[in-house]
């Protein structure tokens, strides 16, 4: 039986590998496939092998080989020839060389029993890996014990403002810009102070991932044990309970807020109730997750230049950040005081956008790696960085108009990006990061008062909604201080302090490298 294990496993291998980022009934439909696509393919291999043992063996690597194909063509993107071509080229001459071998007369029943074990083994422990994590999801969601925010003053109802929270995922300070990508932003920057908006100069992260950076910043304080796990610990499912479950919503709803988020296409960072703010998918079109298993096979390049829209997970995630930019404006028409977040993933890998806001129809599997991860050339990233940019620019511009005209009420809009690019991260060498580049974010603000407190030139994120809520709505949050840490993807809260007392970065390797 082990074939359709086999057929199973590489399915069951992926998701638990981004358990934290996807959904549970993303799963169903892959494992399907695999199941009914194993007989045929073990049916045929058996006819090939003239063999029913050695047709099970031929079928089992026929899997194992169809799904290592992505992995194999970003390893040649990264090291060799980037061809597409060539990949199913040697893929084609491996299967055709292993055809070969498992032809011959030698039994195979003893190499077929152990396949046996492996497999049922294997696809066990997956099983009870998936089991493990979302048994607690599908019982109940585990409260976040926090402490409740106090109000110094109350508002009244008419004087609360609408909140736009707004996170550009990686958007880099403006020195940044123009001291690493050769790119001035003062003319998108003099448009938001046209509009009320003060700009921190010195901004910067706490935390240099996506889930760590909102959890803390919604949360309103840093993620010292017991918020989160210990540094041994690889579970992200505290993270996504704080998200889910945050300070800043519990005391919005106290003061009589409606919560609007709008989908992200991560379940990481998808608060409740995002499922109403979501673009409609076309029948057919594959979700994230199976797009993205789908990479793996030698069927997305067969695929994606005839069907993009229906397979390609970077242009599901382009749908996602139109309509966020396009809908959010929409709420602001409310009567009722409301609280929106959005978390768009741009301008952040994949580069799917050209500046003017069309869609690269065919795209390089790249995904949403950064650094030493991204496939491409250092020219590339930089290259399709600012082309994004100059797109998220002038979405920008254009919503924060529409939420300007449209509101009901007064309206207050933070712009923040969770942590700066990444053209220059290493996750597992921090001496090669620079530091400046991947903790740089912008910090927008416009508060609806005439006179509007003045925002810290080096505010870090942590500080961001203790700034609003306190000058908004009377909220009893005094400034953290800025500290700012690294942290590997793999290890989320083994916690390095990357700041000194002064804010300045620390030297983690020799004199002159970019971890200065």
């Amino acid at each position: 039986m082990h074939p359709v294990f086999f057929a199973l496993l590489p399915v069951l291998l992926f998701y638990t590998g981004n358990i934290g980022e996807v959904r549970l009934a993303d799963l169903w439909l892959p494992l399907l496939v695999a199941l009914l696509a194993s007989l045929p393919v073990w049916w045929l291999c058996r006819r090939l092998a003239r063999d029913s043992t050695r047709g099970a063996v031929l079928a089992s690597f026929f899997w194992v080989w169809f799904f290592a194909y992505g992995h194999w063509r970003r390893w040649l993107d990264a090291h060799g020839p980037s061809s597409e071509d060539l990949g199913l080229l040697l893929y084609g001459a491996l299967f055709a060389a292993a055809v070969v071998v498992v032809a011959t007369r030698r039994d195979l029943k003893h190499l077929s029993g152990a396949l046996n074990l492996i497999a049922v083994g294997l696809v066990t422990l997956e099983l009870a890996i998936i089991g493990r994590y979302e048994a607690p999801r599908l019982w109940h969601r585990p409260e976040v014990a926090q402490a409740r925010v106090e109000a110094r003053a109350a508002t009244s109802e008419t004087a609360r403002p609408h909140l736009f929270f707004i996170v550009l995922d990686g958007y880099a300070r403006a020195d940044v810009l123009a001291d690493l990508y050769r790119y001035d932003n003062r003319q998108f920057l003099d448009f938001l102070r046209r509009r009320g908006f003060q700009i921190a100069a010195n901004s910067r992260a706490n935390y240099c991932q996506t889930t760590l950076s909102l959890a803390s910043c919604l949360n309103l304080g840093y993620l010292d044990p017991p918020v989160v796990p210990g540094p041994q610990s690889t579970d992200r499912r505290p993270l996504q309970n704080l998200i889910d479950a945050n300070r800043t919503c519990a005391f919005l709803r106290e003061q009589g807020y409606d919560i609007v988020p709008f989908a992200t296409g991560f379940q990481s960072t998808e608060m409740p109730g995002s499922e109403a703010h979501r673009p409609r998918r076309r029948l057919g079109a594959l979700s994230e997750f199976q797009s993205a298993l789908l990479s793996t096979t030698p069927l997305l390049p067969l695929l994606r230049t005839r069907l993009p829209v229906y397979v390609d997970a970077d242009h599901l995630r382009a749908e996602t950040v139109l309509y966020a930019f396009s809908h959010l404006p929409s709420a602001a028409r409310s009567p009722r005081p409301t609280f929106v977040f959005a978390h768009i993933v741009n301008p952040h890998p994949p580069f799917v956008f050209h500046r003017d806001g069309t869609m690269v129809e065919v795209l390089r599997d790249t995904g949403l790696a950064d650094g030493a991860d991204f496939t491409g050339k250092p020219g590339v990233y930089v290259a399709g960085y600012r082309e994004q940019m100059e797109f998220v620019n002038a979405r920008v511009e254009t919503m924060v108009d529409e939420i300007l005209a449209m509101s009901a009420r007064p309206v207050a809009i933070v712009i923040i990006s969770d942590h700066g690019p990444g053209s220059r991260l290493d996750w597992k060498h921090l001496e090669k990061v620079d530091l400046r580049e991947r903790f740089s974010t912008l910090v927008a603000i416009r508060l609806p008062q005439r006179h509007p407190a003045k925002l810290d030139d080096d505010i870090s994120t942590v500080n961001v909604l203790r700034f609003v809520l306190s000058q908004c709505l009377g909220a009893d949050l005094p400034p953290l201080p800025s500290r700012s840490y690294f942290s590997n993807f793999d290890a989320p809260y083994r916690f390095i302090e990357v700041t000194d007392a002064q804010g300045r970065y620390r030297q983690f390797g020799p004199p002159g490298t970019k971890g200065g």
